[in-house]
């Protein structure tokens, strides 16, 4: 026996047109994953700062947003490598804390005004300090390394 098929066009139509409503909706949304990986944050509700940088795509994104910010901190071991879950305090000359990160780095930019600073980084039982100061649009870049077993 013999089966007739009857060729529908709107249904061809319509199954096309979901299908291709689903694909351009994935491939958004991935795309705007995989855009947003870099967040600007602010810490009580006064500092802006972003922080990350593992893998280059993450790198290039935040030394993009470069110009936005005059503290640009990087940490790493001596032997190079880059580190996160650094501990960063930052005071101002009042002693007055403008910004902690529990889980910064290995990139940390961070928009500070004017001022004169405090800084003391943490990563493991090692603590690293220094202080800085800013003014008008200079920025301060500091590498703050790290005794880290291989």
């Amino acid at each position: 026996m013999n089966k007739t098929h009857h060729f529908e066009p709107n249904k061809v139509i319509k199954q096309f047109l979901l299908t291709s409503a689903i694909a351009f909706g994935l491939y958004t949304g991935t795309q705007n994953m995989a855009n947003a990986q870099v967040q600007p944050q602010t810490y009580n509700q006064a500092t802006e700062y972003v922080t990350g940088g593992f893998g280059n795509s993450e790198q290039n994104e935040i030394k993009g947003l470069s110009n936005n910010y005059n503290l640009h901190l990087t940490f790493a071991a001596n032997q190079g490598a880059y580190l996160g879950g650094v501990h960063v305090i930052i005071t101002d000359q009042n002693n007055k804390t403008v910004f902690e990160g529990t889980d910064t780095g290995p990139l940390l930019y961070i928009k500070l005004p004017d001022g004169s600073y405090k800084l003391k980084a943490t990563y493991g039982n090692q603590s690293r300090s220094s202080s800085f100061s800013l003014k008008g649009n200079a920025r301060v870049g500091n590498v703050l390394r790290w005794d880290v077993a291989s």
